[in-house]
């Protein structure tokens, strides 16, 4: 196994129009509402070698490093993971809707190791979909980083 780690810092908003709005801290962000409330998605991009010496890769796991400032408050309650097939098509390699609300940081890890997760020469173009819900813009959400397990047994 070898693994892929993304800061958190890394996201982007699910849509522009989006209100939502952090601040850096260390690799990570913490995560405001910002505006109305309820649930925003954020996205983390990962870019990874989809063969690797010849061989295939398989993502076999999804780790999410994280922190509520108050889990009664604010929590992360689904993540998902995408791999895109081509331009404007993907499969669903893990959605998880447990809501992860620990005010101590922790972190969770999700199974992937599926019919889908191999990627290949053609199809590697990860997205992580976190939906986070909100209610208040006091209290934040803190996403320090993801570790993906890569498989690279053939």
């Amino acid at each position: 196994n070898s693994y892929l780690f993304v800061p958190g810092s890394a996201f982007v908003r699910e849509i522009n129009t989006d209100t939502t709005r952090w601040d850096l801290h260390g690799g990570g962000a913490k995560i405001y509402r910002g505006g109305t409330i309820g649930g925003k998605y954020i996205r983390i991009p990962i870019t990874i070698p989809s063969v690797l010496y010849g061989q295939p890769v398989r993502v076999t796991s999804l780790t999410v490093y994280y922190q509520s400032h108050n889990g009664a408050n604010n929590y992360i309650t689904d993540t998902t993971l995408y791999k895109n097939t081509d331009a404007d098509s993907w499969d669903l390699l893990v959605s998880d809707a447990g809501d992860r609300t620990s005010n101590t940081a922790t972190s969770y890890s999700i199974s992937t190791d599926g019919a889908t997760n191999t990627l290949s020469s053609g199809q590697g173009i990860l997205s992580l979909l976190l939906d986070l819900e909100f209610s208040n813009d006091t209290d934040y959400i803190l996403i320090t980083g993801v570790r993906l397990t890569l498989d690279h047994t053939p």
